[in-house]
């Protein structure tokens, strides 16, 4: 799991895998790696005022364990011998986290384990090796450049994916002209406009925006500044990005 998370205290967003999620419902809690304090940290989906404070980009629980009900005895037999009163009513993630009595009931317990205290794996997104992420500034700059700014591009194809708690766009560009054939994915998607070119007009694009602010991406086809620019052409906002070139 992937997810896009509200650091309150400093106001400031970041991404991270999912390690372990720690109770459900309105009192579920995930755990995470804030890279800006390089902290493992227990983060409530829901604020004291039910805000979201996590939002989901990537949903699969690959190689992630289940555990409630009498799963828990043992890590409440671990609590009772090291004299800790801590509540656990249910936990899915990664196993080794589980296991790790010492990282689990510090993380419980101080809400925040520095990563080279914790003894557990640092994991990668399963498809890192499949697609290039959109990270930073430099990653914008970088796709931008290849793809000219998006210049004589033409998107040959948009498909929505939706599962009940997301969405995913996939767009096609045939930019041949300049550099090849490319595919980007967005994922957590907030918005989606296609606005086709009017007759005697041409779908080829002329210049494109793609912005990464707060870690939210957007992507228009003609040069805005916000998503309120968007009204006459088409955009996608999404919670990430991910490209890969196909031809």
């Amino acid at each position: 799991m992937f997810v896009r998370v509200f650091d309150k205290e400093n106001n400031l967003y970041y991404k991270s895998v999912v390690y372990g999620v720690i109770d459900s419902g309105y009192y579920e809690k995930y755990i995470v790696i804030n890279p800006h304090t390089n902290n493992f940290e227990l983060i409530n989906y829901f604020d004291e005022n039910s805000n979201v404070q996590i939002e989901k980009i990537q949903t699969q629980r690959i190689d992630w364990v289940e555990y409630n009900d009498s799963h828990l005895l043992i890590f409440k037999k671990k609590c009772k011998i090291a004299n800790k009163d801590l509540q656990l009513t249910s936990f899915v993630g990664y196993k080794e986290v589980f296991d790790n009595f010492d990282f689990l009931s510090s993380i419980l317990e101080h809400r925040k384990v520095a990563v080279q205290d914790s003894g557990i794996e640092i994991k990668c997104l399963t498809d890192i090796n499949e697609w290039n992420y959109i990270r930073n500034q430099e990653d914008v700059d970088n796709l931008m450049k290849n793809m000219v700014g998006f210049h004589d591009a033409l998107m040959t194809s948009l498909v929505v994916e939706q599962d009940f708690t997301s969405t995913k766009v996939n767009a096609v560009f045939d930019n041949s002209g300049w550099y090849g054939i490319v595919e980007l994915c967005f994922e957590g998607v907030l918005g989606v406009k296609l606005c086709p070119a009017k007759e005697n007009y041409s779908n080829e694009i002329y210049g494109a925006t793609l912005k990464l602010e707060n870690e939210i991406i957007l992507w228009a086809d003609n040069n805005v500044e916000s998503e309120e620019d968007c009204q006459q052409c088409s955009y996608i906002k999404s919670l990430n990005l991910k490209w890969r070139k196909i031809d």
